[in-house]
Parts: structure tokens; C-alpha cells; sequence
């Protein structure tokens, strides 16, 4: 069935919905800016909150935010008697599709398989499996529903009451609802399949690289503006393992550095195709595993999924098992700091890392053009969003370390990260000069 929707959210987190959703199925786009009411965003419609009222209310809203303003906008629904949206997974930091997450059902012997919730994922699945399988598929109304789903006169719905312990459970409510879980957890014996825990590696193969270089050092490089390519020369002398991220590639008409390893945790940050980043870098890469809405499909490419874990009260969280995911830090660096982690290394030297990131509008790569205008207003808006966060997932990063005996040193020329004890970077050097 071709059920419509409305996305609340013109932003970068909002793009990421449209793309992991089906597009066709979006009508409109809200949002509570005035500069973006009445535009068009990525060919669609932008409305206020206050038409979405008037005109589409019938129509469920998928949030799609910026965690700092989720909980206003929560409000903001829920006052105006709203309950039937949904808050989107985290599609733009690595989502598996519904048709995926439904077909890890295949197995299930259940009698009956139950969705909790009705809304775009569990839609998805619960079509997948029927033009895939012979499966007793069934919806049981969210908890928040009070009164009779618009849903009831479409799809098999029964009552939490016709559930036994062989059936299976399938919950697809956003981990922000953790009282649901609870809740469930609390009436119901069976077996629940939460999409949202991870109890298996997403990605096995990647078991390759634990421990890897274990008891050796290596590089994290920045994209700084203090990066200097006769840095990158001296790391390519001395043999050192480094990890490069992003646009590093507009610095090596400069060097002859190449990075041992290249991550990128969204494709925006990438103005290439994957073929030809693959032909710049030479080395191996590692992408987030979202390829399945921007990237196609490579089985060259190191895939992760990515875990961001925005509404957790206990904080961010450092992965120790890259073959589960990487968690989410709003910056590159967090990532490549739990690759390094993961491949064994004692000592981290971070090089290229000033945290001075949209500051002030100035330049704040290793050259001028790194970002356009629009990609470096981008810059500024993210960066008033994002720093706070990002504070807090290096000093996430250094507990981790301190936890398990891994040093991690800033050694940028400048810049204005504390968080990690400072070293000179060419005093790193200096015992082999010697020899």
C-alpha cells in the first residue's frame, strides 16, 4: 500500500528521511523556520506547522531533527494534539532498509508475527514478508493510541490480549520510546524482535582487522587548517600507520603521503564518486553502511553501521567491536579514533585536529577551497549545533582509552583541543633522525 507521510524537518537530518524513505510517499516537508516555509526542499514542498494542521493533520508526520531541537518539537506536537507521529531512526548515520530488517524474519517459526506500532518501517516489513513469505503477519496498536487507528480498516490488527508466548513481537518504535519497552517487556513472555538492538555483528568480516597492529602507534589526521603536507611526509618517511578522513585527497597533489586508512561517515563529505576515491587513496576505505539510499553498493568498501545513540541519558558511547558499529560522535575523528582502537594500537597521535571547526566564518580546513559557500555556511550552522557534542565524544574517547591502557596524544600544531595531553609532533621523530 502506498501510504503518504510528512516529514518534519528541512534539514540534513530530514534529507536523510526522504532518502531512506520512499520519496513518492513524502507530500510535504514542515518545518518552523519562515526562511524555508513556502520553498522547496529537494523538490518538495515545505509547509508550516500551522497548513500541516489545517489541511494534512490525518496524515502521519515522521520527525526528522536535529537531536538538540527533538524534545521542542515533541512538545510542540503533543500540545497541539498530535500523537500519531514518528520519530525517524537515525537513517543518516546507517539504518538497515525495512526490507532487510524483515527479511532477518525469514527464520521465525512463530505462529504469528505482531508489529508493534503502525508506521513507515513496520509498513514496509510487514509488505516485504507478505510478498515474501507465508508468514501470519499481524499490528497491534501503539500504547499512545487511544483511539481506533486509521490504520485498523487497511491491515490485520489484534488485541495485546490474543498474543501468546510463541508469538513473536516486532518493535520498530524509536529508541527514544524506551518506556514501551518496558512496558512490553513487562506483559508480554514471548520473543521480541527489536530493530533497534543489535545482537548480532552487522558486518563479521570486519573481524579481520581486531587487533591488527597491536602495541604499535598511529595517526589520526584532521583536515585542519594547521595541517601541513610536510607533516604528511614525514608519517609517509617513518613508515607510521595513519587513518585520513573526508576531502584529505585535496591536500595530495602536495605529498606523496597516502593514508593507510580512509573513513567517511556521510557521503556529503565526499565530492566523488566511490570508484575514484578508490583510485586517489589506494588504501582501504571504510564507509558508513548507509550506501543503500547514497552510495551504491561496493564489495571493495569496508562497510560499518553506525550507531547513534542521540537520546540515550547515560551519554555517548565508544564501540569496542567495529563488527557491531561505530558509534556516532558528530565527527569523523570519533569514528576513526574506535578503528584505531579496534585495530589494537597502544599510542593515537591526533595531527590536524584544532576543534576550531565554523569558527568565526574563517577557513577552517587545510585549504581554501575544501567547502563552497553554501558547504562552509553549512560549516557555521553545524558547528554551533554540534561543538558541545563533540567535546563530549573526545573526552569519551580519552576515558575509553584510559579504561584500557591506550594513550592518545594531540599532536596538531595549535589548534584549540585540550582534551588529550599535548606533544610536539616533530619531537616524534627525533629517535630515528638520530639512529
Amino acid at each position: 500500500m502506498n501510504e503518504k507521510y510528512i516529514i518534519f524537518g528541512a534539514g540534513i537530518t530530514g534529507l536523510g528521511a526522504i532518502n531512506y524513505f520512499i520519496k513518492e510517499q513524502i507530500i510535504a516537508v514542515i518545518d518552523n523556520s519562515p526562511l524555508k516555509i513556502g520553498t522547496l526542499f529537494h523538490g518538495i514542498r515545505v509547509i508550516s506547522f500551522h497548513e500541516y494542521l489545517e489541511k494534512y493533520r490525518d496524515i502521519k508526520i515522521i520527525v526528522s531533527i536535529h537531536s538538540k531541537n527533538y524534545f521542542d518539537v515533541k512538545k510542540q506536537l503533543e500540545s497541539n494534539g498530535v500523537y500519531d507521529y514518528f520519530t525517524s531512526p537515525p537513517v543518516i548515520y546507517g539504518f538497515d532498509t525495512p526490507e532487510r530488517l524483515a527479511e532477518r524474519l525469514l527464520p521465525d517459526t512463530s505462529p504469528k508475527i505482531v508489529f508493534y506500532d503502525t508506521n513507515p518501517i513496520s509498513i514496509r516489513m510487514y509488505e516485504w514478508l507478505k510478498g515474501n513469505s507465508d508468514k501470519n503477519c499481524y499490528f497491534i496498536k501503539a500504547l499512545k493510541e487511544m483511539k481506533q487507528s486509521v490504520y485498523e480498516d487497511r491491515y490485520p490488527f489484534i488485541k495485546l490480549s490474543d498474543l501468546s508466548k510463541n508469538d513473536t513481537v516486532v518493535v520498530t518504535t524509536n529508541e527514544v520510546e524506551e518506556h514501551i519497552r518496558e512496558r512490553l517487556n513487562s506483559f508480554f513472555g514471548g520473543k521480541i524482535y527489536d530493530v533497534y538492538k543489535k545482537t548480532e555483528p552487522t558486518h563479521p568480516e570486519l573481524v579481520q582487522y581486531r587487533n591488527k597492529y597491536q602495541g604499535q602507534r598511529c595517526f589520526v589526521i584532521g583536515n585542519g587548517p594547521s595541517l601541513r603536507a610536510e607533516d604528511l611526509d614525514t608519517i609517509e618517511k617513518n613508515g607510521d600507520v595513519s587513518f585520513a578522513v573526508n576531502k584529505i585527497y585535496r591536500i595530495f597533489e602536495k605529498t606523496k603521503w597516502r593514508p593507510t586508512y580512509y573513513t567517511c561517515i556521510d557521503v556529503a563529505d565526499m565530492d566523488m564518486s566511490v570508484e575514484r576515491l578508490k583510485e586517489l587513496v589506494r588504501s582501504p576505505v571504510f564507509l558508513a553502511d548507509y550506501y543503500y539510499a547514497n552510495v551504491k553498493y561496493d564489495t571493495e568498501i569496508n562497510y560499518f553501521c553506525m550507531i547513534n545513540r542521540i537520546f540515550e541519558d547515560s551519554g555517548l558511547i565508544f564501540s569496542d567491536d567495529i563488527t557491531m558499529g561505530v558509534a556516532s560522535g558528530k565527527t569523523v575523528t570519533y569514528a576513526a579514533l574506535q578503528l584505531a582502537c579496534y585495530m589494537g594500537f597502544s599510542e593515537i597521535y591526533l595531527l590536524g585536529v584544532d576543534f576550531t571547526w565554523g569558527e568565526n566564518g574563517t577557513d577552517t580546513h587545510f585549504c581554501k577551497d575544501y567547502e563552497d559557500e553554501k558547504g562552509r555556511e553549512l560549516q557555521r550552522t553545524v558547528a554551533i549545533l554540534d561543538n558541545d557534542e563533540i567535546y563530549e565524544a573526545y573526552c569519551t574517547a580519552k576515558k575509553y582509552a584510559q579504561q584500557h591502557g591506550i594513550k592518545i596524544y594531540n599532536a596538531t600544531r595549535g589548534g584549540r583541543l585540550e582534551v588529550f595531553e599535548r606533544v610536539e609532533f616533530d619531537t616524534l621523530f627525533e629517535e630515528k633522525e638520530t639512529e
